[in-house]
This record gives C-alpha cells, structure tokens and sequence, in this order.
C-alpha cells in the first residue's frame, strides 16, 4: 500500500473519485461554469463530514480533502473577498493538487466548501475560464449637496470608482431611496428622515463597503426669513438650600441653565457653545455645570458666555445659521473668610476707643435694625469707658442662607462667634464704673451676616460673656 493508500485516499492510479465529484476537463479547469453553479450544491451536500479544526491553527493538522476538481488553491479563511476572487479561484482552476483548507472550531467542510464555492462561482462571476473578472471595492469621493433637511427627500450625486448596479446607499444609518447608478463613478438617490447633525455616507457593491465620514449635514428647515433663537434667562444656581442665584464660594459646582425658545428648531436641537473667563465647563446642552476657582481674591466676578447656533436649510440645500450670544456674571466668594475677617475687624475697632462710631460699624447693612443697635452701644461704651487692652480671638463661621443663628435667635445667612476680652477704665457714668476704676469683660461675641447685592454685610453683634469690676459697680452697658 502506497502512502496515500495509507492516508485513506485513492492513488492516483485509481479511477475511483469521491462520492459527490465530478469530472474534470482535459485541461484541468473546471468544465462548463454555468453547469457547475447548478451542480455545486448538490456536490457539497452530498459531501462526507470531516471532522474540524481552530481556524489558522498552523502548523497544526490541518483537513486534507480531496472532493472533486480543487476549488481552493491554499485559501486562507480569514482573507478577503478580493483575494478568493483574484488569487484562490484562478489558480484553483488551474491546479489538480490535493490542498489544504483551515477550518474554524464550529464549521465544518461541507458547510465552508457550499459557501466558498457558491462565493467564487457567482459573485467572482466566474464564466468558467482559467481567470474570471475581480470584484473591486467601492469608493466614496464626494457628494453634492452636502446638506439637506431632517425630513429627507434631498437628492443627492455621489461620486466615486467601482459603483455597480444594485448599490446600496445609507447616510447617517438610514437607507436612500432612488438609487440610480449612471456609471461606475456616479450615482444618485434621495435622503430618508434624520435627526440634525453630521452623518456619514456608506456605499455598498457586492457586499463591500465605502464610507466617507460626516460628509452630509441634515439639518431643520426653515423659512427664508428664519428668526433667531430667543434666550429668555440665563441663571447660575447653586444646590445649598436658600443659596442665591448668582452666588459661588470658591471651589463650589453650581449649574447654569439657559431657558431658549426658537419657533422652528427644536432646543435639543440647537448647538450650545459655552465658555467661561475662569472657572471649569462641564456638559452640553442648555443646561451646564460651572466648578468656581478653587482659589483667588474674593470677591471676585467671573462671566459665563453663551453662543447659540441654529442650523436650518431652505430651499437652496445650503447651511444657514442664526446666532445669538449671551452672557451671565457669578459672584465668587470665600464666605467664611469673608464674613469672619469683616466680624474681627469691627470688633478690633470697637476695641480701639480712638475709632469713631461710625466708622466701627461701616460694614453694617442699613437694611438690618442691628446697625442702628449697635451704633448707639458703641457710642454708649466711648462715653463711659475707655478700653485700655484687648484680645480678639479666631472666627468660626457657619454658612447657612437664610436660617437663625444660636444666640438671641437672629435671622442671618451667615454666624459668627469670636471669643474676646477687653481690659477698661471707668468714666464714672451712672450705673458703670467709676471713674478711674478698672474693670475686665470677656465671653463670645455672636455676630451675623447676611449676603444682599453680590456682596456680604454684618447684620448683628450679641455680647454673651462674664464681667468683673475693681470698684463697686459693675459693667452693665459696656457691651450689650
């Protein structure tokens, strides 16, 4: 027994074939083409089962089997098209050998041998001679216009190499309707409906594809005389309860939404463009998300800037645009900084005798009943004491809008309490000190704020404290 006798196959002096095949010519290509396109399925499905392998398992074993005239000539599963039409099915035609096919796990060699067959004998058009026509990919250069409205129907002109009938035309995803291909480099069809914005155009020949990358636009339609976009409000707000519009502390995300109207383009539709002279932008869209600095000199004023873009076509399938812009300010804080610098700095003043009354509750709001309280305490403790030491401690300051402090129930946005203690001499007023006595007050001061007009202002001042006196009476009005 020869060594092909051994691998279970005839040697090539039997006549015997395997059940299914047919005979080759004289020339050793195949025989009439047309004949093998209506015999091959019933070729292949009479086939024996071969057991399969991993696809590209080289150089593992692989299946030898010989069926009939060798369609495939070393052909690699994982090759394209092109190459089984231009390289595999000629030279198959033209070899006797016995070849080799890769297999992938779950496929076996009927089911490949009906496809690769059924692939080479029609749509390589093989007419059976040695060499049949190639099929080549399509290509997309160009298409004219380059925009047209998301209700469809523009007809387009497609430019390119290898169209062929039966072409196939999406754009944006959506399949064209009338394609009509003039030529091997042009064809013409209609736009179906899509959403505005970019798309891509895709041509199909034959199974193969061309893509040319947002090359159409759709976009609304729209009147000659289109009005732009309307931008009713624009408005920063952070998420703190009762925290004002237009407010941020240093560091705080807070969101800017634009309120738009357009009477012929949907606002989801519409292009937002947001920038902001400091700060960072997050999200598109009307609604945006805005990060303050994190850190700066306060406070500080910063812009948001909105450019609103409507897209529309009319008639002539050319791009329009209206634009509109418009602005917005946030006022940027470091309100514990803020408010507890402002609490130390009016009770250090109070604190020096010299310091006018006026110009110790400078930054008093007028719309707070506390400043008028406070102006006549402080002109009360010039007239009957005269502060001879002091200390003012640290701040802690809570921020809270619109809420009431712990002490005395104030109405405030903001608390401070700052521990002091301040050393006197008596005037020798009615019911205080002597004159020429010393006396010592020391406790909390409690004072407030409130946030109006993009600024904070001190609102209230509370003295929670102990006093003590060298002389018989004792400090009653030195700080209420």
């Amino acid at each position: 027994m020869t060594p092909r006798q051994r691998n279970g196959e005839p040697s090539s002096r039997q006549s015997n074939r395997p059940h299914g095949a047919i005979a080759e010519s004289p020339e050793g290509g195949l025989g009439n083409g047309n004949a093998m396109v209506a015999m091959a399925p019933m070729m292949l499905m009479s086939a024996p089962n071969v057991a399969t392998k991993r696809l590209s398992d080289e150089p593992s074993p692989a299946v030898w089997y010989k069926f009939g005239l060798r369609v495939i000539d070393q052909f690699d599963t994982t090759s394209p098209l092109s190459t089984l039409c231009t390289v595999a099915v000629p030279t198959a035609l033209r070899s006797r050998s016995t070849h080799r096919i890769p297999l992938s796990q779950s496929v076996t060699l009927r089911n490949v041998l009906v496809g690769l067959l059924l692939v080479a004998l029609t749509s390589c058009g093989h007419d059976g001679s040695p060499t049949g026509p190639s099929v080549l990919p399509p290509t997309v250069a160009h298409i004219a216009p380059g925009a047209g409205s998301t209700t469809g129907g523009t007809v387009v002109s497609i430019t390119g190499t290898n169209f062929a009938p039966g072409a196939i035309v999406t754009i944006g995803g959506v399949a064209a309707t009338d394609v009509v291909v003039k030529d091997s480099a042009t064809l013409t069809a209609k736009t179906g409906p899509h959403g505005a914005g970019a798309a891509s155009v895709v041509v199909a020949v034959n199974g193969l594809t061309a893509t040319l990358s947002d090359a159409f636009t759709y976009a609304n339609p729209g009147p000659e005389n289109n009005p732009p976009p309307k931008v009713t409000a624009l408005v920063a707000q952070g998420s703190r309860p009762n925290e004002p519009a237009q407010f941020a502390d240093l560091g705080e995300q807070i969101a800017i939404t634009a309120t738009v109207t357009d009477a012929e383009t949907p606002v989801d539709q519409l292009a937002f463009q947001w920038t902001a002279d400091n700060g960072t932008l997050t999200g598109t869209g009307p609604s945006v998300a805005w990060k303050a600095p994190d850190n700066g000199t306060t406070p500080l004023e910063s812009t948001i800037h909105l450019t609103i873009v409507e897209r529309y076509v009319t008639t002539d399938s050319i791009i329009h645009e209206n634009t509109v812009t418009q602005t917005t300010t946030v006022s940027v804080h470091d309100s514990p900084k803020e408010v507890g610098d402002m609490a130390v700095q009016f009770l250090t003043d109070f604190s020096h005798s010299e310091v006018p009354p006026a110009i110790v509750v400078r930054n008093f709001t007028d719309t707070c009943r506390g400043k008028e309280d406070e102006l006549d305490d402080v002109r009360h403790n010039r007239n009957c004491f005269v502060i001879t030491d002091y200390s003012v401690g640290s701040p802690t300051t809570t921020i809270q809008f619109d809420s009431v402090c712990p002490f005395r129930a104030r109405a405030a946005d903001a608390c401070v309490s700052v521990p002091v203690r301040w050393v006197s001499t008596g005037k020798g007023c009615p019911d205080e000190l002597a004159n020429g006595a010393t006396g010592v007050s020391e406790g909390t001061d409690w004072v407030t704020a409130v946030y109006q007009g993009s600024k904070w202002y001190l609102c209230d001042s509370d003295f929670e404290g102990s006093a003590t006196s060298t002389a018989t009476s004792a400090m009653r009005r030195f700080k209420k």
